[in-house]
């Protein structure tokens, strides 16, 4: 009887085992699915340096993958650089649409602050809409050195009628699948979803409207990055 229970008890953990395993390859394969270069590492990062500190943001449905570069090359310049992973990105586009624009400008927020108490002086930088944050950053943190934008998305390249259909079609049709112009797994540094949230997009205008009227407010050395075939 005694080994009866026993044997029971093992079957049952084995059982559990696998069914996790099987639960965590389902994750798996729903991640890949969404994201553009699953492989790469992603997540927030910090590389310690000296007492400037460089505080990055990635952009739009993106991750920290396209800010390790220039934090690569910051950090070996003495810099301490800091990179934090938005809220709903890397994960899946389910959670984006859960996400409003100001989580991410709180997470950047934190960061700031993290590395501001370890750093003399802190400039703020990002890509698209990373560079907008940091701006918007720079209106509420007066103390920032410096903001570094590249390719700030101050706007998108659409029209009233395409943002109304946005804000309306997004309760039924939930994503939109990223244009022939989109970066593909041949970039390999770009990770992000392959699919455009729509009620994410409808917070990225929400923030844009936002940030317009405080763009005044930037006192900052600021440095733009602009491409000129870049269309969004």
């Amino acid at each position: 009887m005694v080994m009866v229970r026993h044997k029971l008890r093992i079957d049952t953990l084995f059982c559990c085992i696998i069914l996790t395993l099987t639960r965590l390859l389902e994750v798996m394969s729903m991640v890949a699915q969404w994201l553009q270069n699953p492989h790469l590492d992603g997540a927030s990062f910090e590389l310690a340096g000296g007492p400037t500190g460089v505080l990055l943001s990635h952009g739009f449905t993106a991750t920290t993958t396209e800010m390790r570069l220039l934090a690569e090359f910051l950090h070996a310049h003495g810099c301490t650089v800091a990179a934090p992973l938005l809220p709903g990105h890397g994960t899946s586009p389910h959670e984006m649409n859960r996400c409003r624009w100001t989580d991410w400008l709180a997470a950047l927020t934190r960061a700031y602050q993290a590395l501001r108490a370890r750093c003399s002086r802190v400039f703020v930088g990002g890509e698209s809409m990373g560079g907008a944050l940091a701006l918007y950053l720079a209106t509420q943190q007066p103390e920032v050195a410096g903001v570094l934008t590249y390719a700030p998305a101050l706007g998108v390249a659409s029209s009233r009628r395409e943002q109304l259909l946005v804000r309306w079609g997004s309760w039924w049709i939930p994503f939109r699948r990223k244009g022939p112009y989109a970066p593909t797994h041949t970039d390999a540094y770009w990770q992000g979803y392959t699919v455009y949230p729509l009620r994410a997009v409808i917070q990225l205008l929400r923030f844009q409207a936002a940030l317009r009227t405080r763009l005044p407010l930037v006192r900052q050395p600021l440095l733009i990055v602009q491409g000129r075939l870049d269309d969004t």
